[in-house]
């Protein structure tokens, strides 16, 4: 499991964390429901201790290649130990890890900037990291045809620890 970056940004005494991870993505161009990347993303620092949790506030994806896909990040409790995702092939979550899964959020309503877009999806979204875990983990999966950079995609989480 690995992403190229994976910075978690937490104010002192502040509640709140801000999770970036940038997906290593295939260049060629996607299907619809394809997973956008490979490796697992991995959200650390999402509890104050293991096993707690909190709420998810929002989602932001800021597309650099200016494709404005819309697509799913869905989270999960644990590493997909069964799961198929290769990037740019169709997701297929085994029933294992689904019982892992804490939801999804989907994106897609994008606000286009000169050489790049973004969406800002704001949720409530509760959650329970694993027992010995202060991580979520998750797949981003495209509802689109984009065609991307290897770094093209940038995933932010934003919550308020519990």
């Amino acid at each position: 499991m690995a992403t190229t970056d994976a910075t978690a940004r937490r104010a002192s005494g502040s509640s709140l964390i801000v999770q970036t991870v940038t997906p290593v993505l295939d260049t060629n161009a996607y299907t619809a429901k394809d997973a956008l990347h490979t490796n697992d993303l991995q959200f650390t620092g999402m509890a104050r201790n293991a096993g707690g949790g909190g709420v998810i506030r929002s989602l932001l994806v800021l597309d650099q290649d200016d494709q404005a896909a819309a697509g799913v990040l869905w989270l999960f409790t644990a590493e997909l130990a069964n799961t198929t995702h290769t990037a740019n092939g169709a997701l297929a979550i085994h029933d294992t890890d689904a019982l892992t899964c804490i939801g999804h959020i989907l994106f897609g309503t994008y606000y286009d900037g000169a050489n790049n877009q973004s969406a800002l999806t704001l949720v409530e979204l509760p959650y329970l990291c694993a027992a010995a875990s202060t991580s979520l983990y998750g797949v981003a999966q495209t509802l689109g045809t984009p065609t991307h950079s290897a770094s093209g995609l940038r995933l932010v989480l934003t919550a308020d620890l519990r």
